[in-house]
């Protein structure tokens, strides 16, 4: 599996894909809180 842009380097690439995980790892947080806020189960 080929994530990497044309002309950029390991360290731009996994900078991109620890931004992109953090930016998951944040809407799931999110999500979770509205959902027991909710008092509902997924």
């Amino acid at each position: 599996m080929c994530n990497m842009l044309i002309g950029e380097n390991n360290d731009q690439q996994q900078n991109r894909i620890n931004k992109a995980n953090t930016i998951m790892e944040e809407y799931e947080t999110l999500i979770t809180i509205l959902v027991k806020s909710k008092n509902l189960s997924i």
